[in-house]
């Protein structure tokens, strides 16, 4: 009975782990995403083009900062608050860290709204036709879909640090700086260590037909043992 019990206990994990749903990349809001991991607030007076020592603050229009990843991709949320006219700059440009225990700031950034991805601090651009994504109908949302594959290895035509180590499976990854509806950065120490966001590379989920066999796999072992148990049981009568 108790090894029945932690068969089915088994199953009900690893059904559990990938029942999460996964954000629809259309510019808006999924309960998925959960709290903002970070928010800018608004201030006229805030620097532009401010890399060097970015702020919590957008000239603009303030914004709050939603990440979620699952099996394969890293998501993205940015939802300005409308106070203010953001028609003309409804752009996006992230910095990531791919290896923040290193502690040497951010490595790739992607424009997220030209489909292309960079080396931080070099030249020259990767386009990114398969980076998804979306604005609101309302024009404040800003919704993106990365393959993870990108935070994992260098891309062809980038010039990257030596010696640079990039994420791979269960590592973490952490946006460090967001210069979005607008042109001021966003980002800095105020924020904490994981600056504005950070989330992690998981692994892909088993295909239909994988879960098939390891269904068919426990309900194999199931029948074993219960087996086992009647023999057990017959021979001590």
């Amino acid at each position: 009975m108790r090894k029945s019990i932690l068969i089915s206990t088994a199953i009900g994990a690893l059904i559990a782990s990938t029942a999460q749903a996964s954000p629809t990349v259309d510019g808006n809001y999924d309960a998925s995403y959960g709290a903002a991991t970070a928010s800018v607030l608004y201030n006229a007076a805030a620097p532009t083009s401010n890399f060097g020592a970015p702020t919590n603050e957008n000239h603009l229009s303030a914004y709050n900062i939603y990440l979620q990843s699952d099996a394969g991709f890293v998501y993205g949320l940015l939802r300005a608050d409308g106070a203010t006219d953001i028609s003309a700059v409804r752009f996006s440009n992230l910095y990531f860290d791919v290896d923040p225990a290193n502690g040497n700031g951010s490595d790739i950034g992607f424009e997220i709204t030209n489909q292309r991805m960079f080396a931080a601090g070099y030249a020259g651009y990767y386009n990114t036709p398969d980076l998804a994504y979306a604005l609101s109908a309302d024009g404040l949302g800003i919704e993106f879909k990365i393959a993870m594959g990108y935070f994992m290895g260098a891309q062809p035509g980038l010039t990257y640090d030596v010696g640079q180590v990039f994420a791979g499976l269960g590592d973490k990854v952490t946006l460090r700086l967001s210069q979005s509806y607008g042109y001021s950065v966003a980002g800095g120490a105020s924020y904490g260590p994981d600056r504005l966001g950070s989330v992690i590379l998981k692994g892909a989920v088993p295909e239909p037909s994988t879960w098939a066999m390891m269904l068919l796999g426990f309900g194999a072992l199931g029948v074993t043992l219960r087996s086992k148990r009647r023999t057990a049981v017959s021979t001590a009568a």
